[in-house]
């Protein structure tokens, strides 16, 4: 194996770039990014004063990275690197990162290497928070406007690996965070990226989350290419901000080519977007459950790649559990709040619920995790212990974070699922185990994760529920001003209508995100409702279950 050391722009994002193709910055290195904040936000402050928030929403940074993904096919595996890294690494490690560690990072060396890849993924991902992203978040607090901004690559969790090291722990240094969504056909809107971006602004006690959205899927076409444009629908586009904002996004800014829109259909998807963000800004999300992103996971297995993150296929079957767990949960009216393991870590366990500041979740589910830090699956046993619900697919816990296998860690997933018969995660045979508390661990092997809807129907009553079984209805809860309100959106392009019941006591009402106006007061909490093609309505009540 041979290890060279030198600059990357051929084959990544730098090259490719639409706006300009240039060299980029190092994110490891706080130099750059030091130098950057002076020149940009020092320069509107010498300009404007310090007190920036009176002119800005919020500052925005377009898709940083640490280019260590080849976007097109390259005769070599590309690894972040820094001056300053084997320092930083010694520092926060104890130990050298020398040369003989290194190939332990491409290939494949046992739990010795699940060791050293952990290790140094989370030395990165400390760095590209610290360096690039939290000297934005101290130099825009100092001038009074939230950080905003997205992330590259945002869809894919193996390829946040060698882009941010940490994703998650990047985002929450985001007072503003956003995402980008190119494509206005709703079926193919990221909907799980604004979930996952609105989780961290929970997570952080944020109200701003952004999305650039557009139908630059549909229109842009590079030279050579004949595929005719497409244009998207009134409908359509309400579609795609449905989507968006029932994943918590509350800010939409609009890069739509608008082809073939009449003044008045513009008026009315700017009024319909304006009234639903709105409504749900403010407060906090209430959902009984917490999905881990397994970031630590994804560490341990991930090898680098000559295009994109294809080689790394023990990293892509986590990917592959975690997209199964959210698909299904977006699909059966279970809304929840995506997490780390410092969220995990740093929750209280109060009365069978896992507590973050003013967020609570009964069930977390654990897509493909065996590895994160000792704190966090001590806490999930405690968790547990106290009536909890823990559901793991395809994986059990394993690791820790200096101990690959665990024996500590082992003795904790007995007690939450029970000992095992057949050895390793790959082997299990589906298996719970319910304490004298109620508190319950579930494990789903490979292959029947997508039962995760059916097993928390056992374990939870749904925030909303739905008479028709496949119903295309999607639904997020929010506690505003002393009430409950929902956001229900009718997913697909063809009218609906049915029975809803809330899980919610007291009054309510329904109003129309189109008007503007309360359309119905409630008694209780069902009601009959019909929505036209994406469309959608607000529910307001007084109090609710959860």
């Amino acid at each position: 194996m041979a290890i060279t050391d030198s600059r990357l722009y051929e084959g990544t994002h730098a090259e490719g770039n639409l706006h300009a193709k240039i060299p980029y910055i190092n994110l490891l290195m706080p130099e750059p990014t030091a130098r950057f904040v002076d020149v940009t936000y020092g320069g509107y402050a010498k300009h404007l004063g310090d007190d920036l928030g009176k002119y800005f929403l919020a500052t925005f940074t377009d898709e940083p990275s640490l280019m260590s993904l080849f976007l097109r096919p390259m005769p070599y595996r590309p690894l972040p690197w820094a001056p300053n890294l084997p320092a930083e690494f010694m520092k926060r490690r104890g130990y050298s990162l020398d040369t003989a560690l290194l190939p332990a990072l491409a290939v494949d060396a046992g739990s010795a290497g699940e060791r050293i890849r952990y290790d140094f993924w989370l030395t990165v991902g400390e760095l590209v928070s610290e360096n690039y992203f939290g000297q934005i978040q101290t130099r825009c607090r100092q001038y009074g406007v939230p950080s905003g901004g997205h992330l590259l690559a945002e869809e894919g969790i193996v390829g946040h690996v060698p882009l941010y090291g940490d994703f998650f722990r990047c985002i929450r240094r985001l007072d503003a965070p956003s995402i980008d969504c190119l494509t206005s056909v709703p079926p193919a809107v990221p909907w799980f990226i604004g979930r996952l971006l609105s989780s961290a602004a929970e997570l952080e006690g944020r109200h701003l989350v952004m999305s650039e959205t557009s139908d630059h899927s549909q229109h842009y076409r590079p030279a050579g290419d004949q595929r005719p444009r497409r244009v998207v629908t009134e409908a359509e586009i309400r579609g795609t901000c449905n989507r968006l904002i029932v994943a918590g996004v509350n800010c939409i800014t609009s890069y739509y080519s608008f082809t073939d829109l009449s003044d008045t259909q513009l008026r009315r998807i700017n009024e319909w977007v304006g009234r639903c963000c709105t409504a749900l800004r403010g407060g906090h999300q209430v959902a009984d459950i917490a999905v881990l992103y397994p970031t630590e996971s994804l560490w341990a297995r991930f090898i680098p790649s000559r295009h994109w993150a294809k080689e790394a296929g023990a990293a892509a079957r986590i990917e592959s559990l975690y997209r199964t767990a959210t698909e299904s949960l977006f699909a059966s009216q279970r809304d929840f709040t995506f997490v780390d393991s410092r969220a995990l870590t740093e929750a209280t366990v109060e009365s069978s619920a896992m507590v973050h500041g003013r967020l609570r979740w009964r069930v977390v589910v654990l897509p493909g995790a065996d590895t994160m830090p000792l704190a966090a699956w001590d806490n999930l046993a405690r968790f547990v212990r106290e009536g909890g619900a823990v559901i793991s697919l395809g994986a059990v816990p394993t690791n820790s974070e200096s101990e690959f296998p665990s024996a500590r860690v082992r003795g904790l997933a007995g007690e939450i699922f029970g000992e095992s018969q057949t050895g390793s995660s790959s082997a299990r045979r589906p298996q719970s185990r319910v304490n004298a508390a109620g508190g319950t661990g579930i494990y789903l092997p490979v292959g029947l994760e997508g039962l995760l809807p059916q097993v928390l129907d056992s374990l939870l009553e749904p925030d909303m529920e739905v008479t028709e079984a496949r119903s295309p209805l999607r639904v997020t809860h929010r506690r505003l001003e002393g009430g409950e309100v929902y956001f229900v959106i009718n997913d697909r392009a063809k009218p609906w209508t049915g029975q809803v019941r809330f899980s919610s006591t007291g009054a309510g009402e329904r109003w129309n995100p189109a008007t503007g106006r309360k359309e119905e007061s409630l008694t209780d909490s069902s009601a009959r409702l019909s929505l036209e093609p994406y469309g959608a309505a607000l529910f307001r009540f007084d109090s609710a279950k959860l």
